[in-house]
Order: structure tokens, then sequence, then C-alpha cells
């Protein structure tokens, strides 16, 4: 065992050993009752709230988190606020009218979605002015305050290297500004509300856990965390003495064990104040709590994905609904208030999707944990168990992949696409394309697509040329909902995009590890590009030259590609050569599909097709 495991163990142990020794010696104010609340893809606005709240609160929960129509969750995006401010003013009225009964506490959410400039004062005057007409809906609904998921689902805030002024400015100036902003973010939520609890998804904790698998600094900020936080800094500096900053822990959306909870608690609680400067660690003492998350979609076999870890595929109904019971008793344990629950794939509020076994799991973990009871039996052999069954189940889908094969043409002279999304040209009509894109594997067959998408691809001794027809039939929902980011290497990939990836040359066929490149493009011709593994992305730095045009019709968007031979690292483009790549497409939040079927995610290198370069 090496030395970072038993240090690991060592935290665990801390973990069991002092849980309780650490909220005894808490400045916390007496432990207050443990409350559920929701916050999911059912995204309930004030006034869904208003007109439906006597069903709403049917539901197990303590709470709600609420949604703010036409943008105005996302406090950071300030380029249409002109048009945002007045159905955001509304929407304090609107609030004001809710006649909560059985939930008591509810929030607001806020994303971290931005098109404004750190540095630029008016760009944080809209900031600020936004984040006011939040507070004020907020308090108007009678919410115990604010809930902040700092992951962006569009243009980071937090990347250092993408913000505008990274070539002039310094990441320490970058980081020093941030926390300034921080501070007046924090001001602008305390301001007439001493006493308001932000929620933050993940907050230190995860600054923390990536400095114990030793991926970041020794005080666990480094450059690609660092913004983020100076952010969490500058609030923390500037809260008052009621302001709650609640540790919402999202990891443990995976946890399987009740150890997971206990060492997440002891993070929180203590190792994550590591990660706070000096100067701020008795604000950490005062002002951080410990929440926890349930993910219902995870348990409940509800999800897309078929990752190895993804145990519920071998569980029977009984298994899931005893984990989900298990996870909801421990994570009320370790939370000094909350627990949220999340899910993409149901709605509390219709009713539809709601499955089998989740309420009573929920109703048995909450009576267990108010009557001091135990949770009365262990998972640990159910979890073997379903390890060994996924294993098979995946191994027997990943034998019904399609992974398809193709010889591409060579284009001659006269036959070069022009690069403008218009496909026009005759080689369009007069060469094959590729195969009817597909969804992913499944124990019970290939996931349904809604619509067509096909692609071609052809070469010269200079380029690989790729083009894609994605049929739409509703363009201008894709147009103002999804189309997400501008900048180069923004997160495109929250919204509809087309993926292509191609192993780098000299790796394995077979392997998941095996390094490809993969680039990304949108409907709004944004490009995205990284030379990554089948794990995680090896680099950002690869920052190749490539062309790529769109072009929107009444019923589809098309895709014009070309990549330089000499970009991708391939000196001898000749017939016979094989290619081993995908082609895929992301529509909407979760429709996926490819031209060589994956198993699990896109990211399969040893699952991409293979292309051999053909003759004229």
């Amino acid at each position: 065992m090496n030395k970072k495991s038993n240090f690991l163990l060592i935290i665990l142990g801390l973990a069991l050993l002092t849980s309780a020794a650490v909220a005894q010696k808490s400045t916390f104010p007496s432990a207050p009752a443990k409350k559920m609340i929701e916050l999911g893809w059912d995204k309930p606005s004030p006034q869904y709230a208003r007109d439906h709240i006597a069903q709403m609160e049917k539901a197990p929960l303590n709470g709600v988190v609420l949604y703010l129509p036409g943008g105005g969750s996302n406090v950071f995006d300030i380029q249409n606020w002109p048009k945002e401010k007045p159905l955001l003013e509304s929407q304090s009225l609107i609030a004001a009218d809710i006649h909560w009964q059985k939930f008591t506490d509810n929030f607001i959410r806020l994303y971290a979605k931005s098109s404004m400039d750190w540095f630029s004062d008016a760009d944080w005057e809209k900031v600020l002015s936004k984040l006011a007409l939040i507070c004020q809906a907020a308090k108007a609904a009678r919410c115990k305050g604010l809930v902040f998921d700092g992951e962006p689902y569009g243009f980071s805030p937090w990347g250092y290297s993408q913000q505008k002024w990274a070539a002039e400015k310094s990441n320490a100036e970058y980081a020093a500004k941030v926390y300034q902003r921080g501070q007046q973010f924090m001001n602008v939520m305390q301001k007439d509300w001493p006493d308001f609890k932000l929620l933050v998804l993940s907050q230190y904790i995860g600054a923390y856990q990536q400095m114990l698998m030793g991926k970041s600094s020794s005080n666990g900020v480094d450059v690609s965390q660092s913004l983020y936080i100076a952010f969490l800094n500058g609030m923390l500096d500037a809260a008052g003495k009621g302001v709650e900053m609640i540790d919402g822990n999202e990891a443990a959306y995976y946890y399987t064990a009740p150890a997971d909870f206990y060492q997440a608690y002891w993070m929180i609680r203590q190792g994550a104040r590591n990660v706070v400067p000096d100067n701020l660690k008795a604000k950490y003492d005062q002002h951080v709590r410990a929440a926890s998350a349930l993910y219902v979609d995870q348990i409940f076999d509800m999800r897309d994905i078929m990752e190895q870890s993804y145990l519920t595929k071998g569980m029977t109904p009984q298994e899931r609904s005893d984990w989900f019971e298990q996870n909801a008793y421990y994570a009320l344990q370790t939370s000094d208030e909350y627990v949220w629950l999340y899910s993409e794939k149901m709605n509390w509020w219709t009713g539809k999707g709601i499955p089998d076994g989740l309420v009573s799991s929920i109703a048995a973990a909450k009576t267990k944990v108010a009557n001091n009871q135990e949770l009365g039996y262990d998972m640990t052999d159910v979890f073997l168990h379903a390890k060994e069954r996924t294993a098979e189940i995946i191994k027997a889908t990943a034998a019904s992949l399609q992974r398809r094969s193709a010889t591409i043409p060579r284009l001659s002279a006269e036959q070069i696409p022009h690069i403008d999304g218009i496909l026009d040209e005759k080689i369009y009509q007069s060469l094959p394309w590729l195969d009817t894109f597909i969804g992913f594997a499944r124990p019970n067959g290939t996931t349904p697509v809604s619509v067509t998408t096909r692609a071609f691809v052809a070469y010269n001794a200079q380029n690989l040329y790729i083009a894609f027809r994605c049929d739409e039939p509703n363009m201008k929902a894709m147009n103002a909902s999804r189309i997400i980011g501008n900048e180069h290497d923004s997160d495109i990939w929250h919204g509809d995009s087309v993926d292509m990836f191609l192993l780098k040359p000299g790796q394995p066929t077979d392997d998941a590890n095996a390094v490809y490149y993969h680039f990304i493009l949108n409907p709004a011709n944004t490009q995205w590009d990284s030379l990554d593994t089948g794990i995680h992305s090896a680099t950002r730095d690869f920052q190749p030259k490539w062309q790529s045009a769109v072009h929107q019709d009444a019923a589809a968007w098309n895709v014009e590609i070309a990549i330089p031979w000499k970009e991708i690292g391939i000196t001898n483009a000749a017939p016979g050569l094989q290619l081993h790549l995908n082609l895929t497409r992301k529509r909407g939040a979760s429709e996926c599909s490819s031209w060589s079927q994956f198993l699990t995610r896109f990211q399969e290198p040893e699952n991409f097709g293979v292309m051999i370069l053909g003759k004229n």
C-alpha cells in the first residue's frame, strides 16, 4: 500500500473517531432539525410554485430550489441584462404570493455561466444589480437563502487562461480581483438579509480532495481552481455574523458506504480548512456548514451511462431502494442541516418518472434518524454481488456493439469543398456518406435517437475533410436556449454539438486509456479542441489550426471541417492508411448518437470505428 493510500485511511479513521467530537467543539448554534430539499430538472419557477403549491407540497420534502425564468438565475450572464431586467423585477410580486404550508426551507438557484469581465466595473454593476433583484425575489418568497452552482454550463468565469486579460494580467492579479468581487457579491446578498444561507453545491471540499490526490499545490489551490477558491474566500471574508455558507458535497451522489459520508463530513468541517488562508480559518469555523447530496437517477438505474462503477445495473429493485434509504439515512446523519436531492429524469411535481421505492425509502430514513434508530442492515455484500453482475451485463452488452468501418475517398483538386457549411458541392451527391448515427448500446437494446445525423468523410494530401448534416425539427428552440459559449474552448458540450475523435498515431487500438485528438463544434461555429485519454483530458494546451463553418437551413444545421494532417501528427496520408476515429452528436440536454457505437460515453478510444484511406 502506498503512502497516499495510508494517508487516506488515516483520514477515514479520524473521520469515524472524531465526527462527534468535532460537532461538540463547534461554535455553531444547537443543531437544527434535518431537512431534505429538492433541486432537479423539474425546475419550478416562482409562478409555477404559486400556481401549484398544494400539489408540490405532497412530496416528502421540506423545501424546493426555485429557478428564475428568462435566464434570471444566470447571475454572471449580463449580455441580455436590459431585456431580462423587467422580467426579473416582476418575480418579487409573484414570489410574494406563494402560500407555503409544508415547505419551510426554500431557495433560489444561481448559475455561474458568464459573459462578464472580472475587471470591468460596468459589468459588475450589472452583475450586482441582477443579484440584488434575485435576492429581492428570494426574500419576497420567504426563502432561507440562495443555492450557488459553481459549474458554469457555458463560458466559465473560473478558467484563468480563458479570461479576457490573461495575456496581460497574472493569475495572482486575477485572483485578487475575483476575491474583491466575492466580497462585493456577499455584501449584496447579506444587505437587509443578515441571516441568509448560501448553499454552494461544491465548496472547499473539492479543492481539498484535489490536494489529497496530489492534483494541486500544497494548499489545494492550483491555477485551474484558483479563481473559484478566490471567489469563495472573498465571500467568506465579507460574511456577517449570521450568514451560513453551506458546502453541498456534490460528490455524495456516488457514495456506497457509511464511511464515505463520515469522511466527507470530517473533510468539510476540518480537512478543508487547509485550503483556506490562515486569516480566514476562524471565519471558516464560524460560517461553513456541511450538507450532503442524493442522486435519485444514479441509484434507481435511470441514467444512460454504463460505467463499471455504476452498480445499480446489477441490483434488484429492492436493493436499489435499500441503497437509497442507506444513503438518505447517512446523509441526514452527517449533515448539519440540509440534504438535497437531485434528479434529471423524474418530476416531483407531476409525478412523472418517480421510481418505485423512492418515497418509502425517504420516509424510512427520516423516521429512523428522527427516532435515533440504527439503519438496521448492511449493504456491503449487496455491492460486491452487484459489481459482479454489472460487469457481466456490461461485458455482454459490449459484445453487441456495432463497431463500424468505412473506406473514405481521396479528393482531386477539383473536388475540394469550400468550407462554408453549405453542402452544395457535387461530392456530397456523388460520393458515399457514412452510415446513419446510432445511440448507445444498452442491455435492453440501443438507446433511441429521435433525429437523423449523417456524416461525410474524405481526404487529400493536406487535409481530412468532415461534413455533418444534423437534422433538427426545432431550430428556433435550439438557437434560443442550447447554444452555449462563444469563445474558443468554452464549455460548448453542454449544448448542441458535434465531436470528432481520432486516435493519436502509435497508440494501441484496444486500450481504454489510449491518447486521442478531440475536436468539438457547436451550431455557433465555436471550436473546442484537446488531446485526451479515455479517462480524462490530458492537455488543453493542444491548440491546432483547423477550419470549420456552420450553416443552418429550415430543417438542419450543417457543418464542414478541414483538419490539416500535420495538426494531428499524420505524415503518410496515402491510400491504405487506417484511422481509428469516431464522429458523434449531442442534441439538447441528453440525446447522444455516434457513427460507431459506444457503450458508456463518447470517450471510448477502444470502441472507435475504422476508416481506411481509399483511392480517387
